[in-house]
This record gives structure tokens, C-alpha cells and sequence, in this order.
């Protein structure tokens, strides 16, 4: 059930126009949650809160043409304004970094170079696992974690 909530809060997260959504994120205190999943045992909740917290601390981009209003709907109807407020994505930048998102973020790095040795444990295939003496391993989250820290670090990269 979780990984599915999390999956549509992803989807619900994807737009970095929406103020709405950053703004009841942040007042129910999701950046904490969202930054204590990255710790979970799960490889996919860790992935999935990664991917929230990225999405989350985009920056919308300055030059938002009358083109993108109208493709995106009006401010009325779906909360989103012609000159963007960056004020509560710099508020939630201070949030994630408060609740030690950054190091949190930073632990779901892993190098491109990593390997994993395995061991074999003898029988009829071992001849298989002398073959295969290591390979490479990639955290799950480890794309949306270095997406997610690339926001937080450098907002005003478009």
C-alpha cells in the first residue's frame, strides 16, 4: 500500500509550477517523512521518496511564457501563477536541510565503479561462480537521490 501511495504522490509531485501541492506538503510536514523513508529498508520506498523530494525541490523555470498558462490551466483553477513564487521552494530547500535530508541524500550515492564480490558456495555450480567473481551495483535510488541533491544544491540551475 505504501509503495503505491508513494508512486501517486511522485506523479502528484512532477509538476514544479504547482504551488498547491508544495504547500501542503510542507504543512503536513512531509520533507521529514519523506526524509526519514530514505533510510528504510525497502530499495523502492527509497527510490520513490528520493524521486518526491526531487520533484519537490525543482525549480520552476523563470521564464514561464503565456504558452505554458495556458497548457498548465489558470491560476484559479489549478494554483499556479504567471510570476512564480520561489519563496516556499527556498522555505522547503531550508526544511530538507534541517532535518538532514542533504546527509540522508547523500548516503543513497553510490560510486558507477561499485562491485559486489560473490562468493560461491561450492555444489554443482560452483564452477559457474568462480567464472563470475564480482559485478556491478547500483542502489535503486541512487538516480533520484543525485537528481534530488543537484536541486537542493543548485536551484538555480534550469
Amino acid at each position: 500500500i505504501i509503495l503505491k501511495a508513494m508512486l501517486k504522490m511522485g506523479y502528484l509531485t512532477a509538476n514544479p509550477r504547482d504551488r498547491i501541492t508544495c504547500n501542503m506538503f510542507l504543512d503536513f510536514g512531509s520533507v521529514t517523512m519523506l526524509t526519514a523513508l530514505l533510510a528504510n529498508e525497502s530499495g523502492a520506498v527509497k527510490e520513490l521518496a528520493a524521486l518526491c523530494l526531487g520533484n519537490l525541490l525543482v525549480t520552476p523555470p523563470s521564464n514561464m511564457t503565456t504558452r505554458d498558462e495556458t497548457a498548465y490551466g489558470s491560476a484559479s483553477v489549478y494554483g499556479y501563477k504567471a510570476p512564480l513564487d520561489l519563496e516556499v521552494r527556498h522555505f522547503l530547500r531550508k526544511e530538507v536541510i534541517a532535518v538532514n535530508g542533504l546527509s540522508a541524500l547523500m548516503s543513497l550515492l553510490s560510486s558507477p565503479q561499485a562491485r559486489v564480490t560473490l562468493h560461491g558456495a561450492g555444489g554443482a555450480h560452483s564452477y559457474q561462480q568462480d567464472r563470475i567473481a564480482s559485478m556491478r551495483c547500483q542502489s535503486l535510488a541512487n538516480k533520484h537521490a543525485s537528481r534530488a541533491l543537484v536541486n537542493l544544491l543548485l536551484p538555480d540551475l534550469e
